[in-house]
């Protein structure tokens, strides 16, 4: 999830929600505005724990969508069949099959791209299909999900949990019109099946109503709130409630976007979370910018904290920065006055000196 909500790092809507648990694993719906269809859900959604998948980008780069619906990027090493990947992961090409596992020893396989298995810790994960569609996941040979579907349509209206003998419906019932320019004008050309309610194992539910707005830019209400726009070519958020945004897209498709966003009230704010080079850089609506940098030149340090800086009204308000040793353990954090001294990751000294505050405007 980015810093906005409803809005993914590339600027495009995204939304999610939790349908419900199975054996303590959270089950996830996402709408994104650049999806295509799901065979669960309809049109824009996706169920990432039904349809975890594992794709090949160009000729050296890979992604990953995990069952709890995050991103993952590897890439080939020297030896063109093993693959690193970030945060640690690793992964093994073979025949059609690739299995990636994380540094904590958890695995997933795929084949042919599809989730076949997840090995977390002790507990085992088979899915079996039924034509595109998973039709049934078991746990150390015990089943704990289920797809149901309408005898006659086919359509999935809900996902069974045996063992808490709960239900997930989802009920397909929704129309989502698709547009397109025909000579600068947009219009309708087709009206897609799409969820439009979910009633979760508390009776709870969630509704999801798409349209067009006065420009014939697609729209979302969900629950009956105000509506999310987004550019029907771009797929990029135009306007959240009473927010408007404006996204700058990266070059690279790997690449995060600027976003920024503007109230009625004139407020603004902007947020940029540049993976690739370690840095995030927050801009809220009283002018105040919040900076955090960390490693990413691989190593010990790859990850870890660098520096973090509050600025407003021309001063920095907060400075903290942090050395490691040649192991990436912790041993001095500087925070504006303090020096605080650290022993394996126990800190044993704080320091203190004569507070100063920059005014980087003189």
């Amino acid at each position: 999830m980015s810093h906005f909500e409803n809005v993914d790092f590339q600027g495009n809507v995204h939304i999610v929600r939790k349908l419900g648990e199975v054996e303590k694993l959270p089950i996830y719906l996402i709408f994104n505005s650049s999806y295509g269809t799901s065979p669960y859900a309809g049109s824009g959604f996706e169920i990432p724990f039904l349809e975890s998948r594992m794709w090949q980008v160009d000729e050296n780069r890979f992604r990953m969508k995990s069952p709890d619906g995050w991103l993952w990027i590897f890439q080939r090493t020297k030896v063109p069949n093993v693959l690193d990947g970030n945060a640690g992961w690793k992964g093994l090409i073979k025949d059609d099959t690739i299995t990636v596992w994380a540094p904590c020893g958890d695995k997933i396989a795929f084949k042919n791209g599809k989730i076949v298995s997840m090995q977390l810790k002790n507990e085992k994960f088979d899915y079996a299909y039924k034509g595109n569609r998973v039709e049934s996941i078991q746990m150390n040979g015990r089943p704990i999900l289920e797809i149901k579907s309408d005898d006659k349509t086919g359509d999935v209206t809900g996902i069974n949990l045996p063992i808490t003998r709960k239900l997930i419906g989802l009920q397909q019932t929704g129309s989502r019109p698709k547009i397109e320019s025909v000579r600068g004008i947009c219009v309708v050309n087709r009206v897609d099946k799409t969820l439009s309610e979910v009633t979760k194992p508390d009776g709870s539910k969630d509704s999801y109503v798409f349209g067009v707005d006065s420009q014939m830019q697609p729209t979302l209400k969900l629950d009956g709130n105000e509506e999310i726009v987004w550019n029907s070519v771009t797929k990029k958020v135009i306007r959240d409630g009473e927010w408007i945004y404006r996204v700058t897209p990266s070059i690279d498709n790997f690449a995060n976007a600027f976003i920024g966003r503007t109230n009625a009230q004139k407020q603004s704010e902007n947020w940029f979370y540049d993976s690739a080079h370690g840095r995030q850089t927050v801009q809220e609506t009283d002018g105040t910018t919040k900076t955090e940098t960390w490693f990413v030149s691989g190593g010990v340090l790859n990850g870890k904290k660098r520096a973090a800086e509050i600025f407003r009204d021309n001063h920095i308000i907060k400075q903290i920065s942090y050395s490691y040793d040649e192991a990436g353990n912790l041993i001095r954090e500087r925070r504006n006055d303090l020096l605080l001294t650290y022993n394996n990751g126990t800190l044993t000294q704080v320091k203190k000196k004569k507070a100063t505050l920059w005014d980087i405007s003189k």
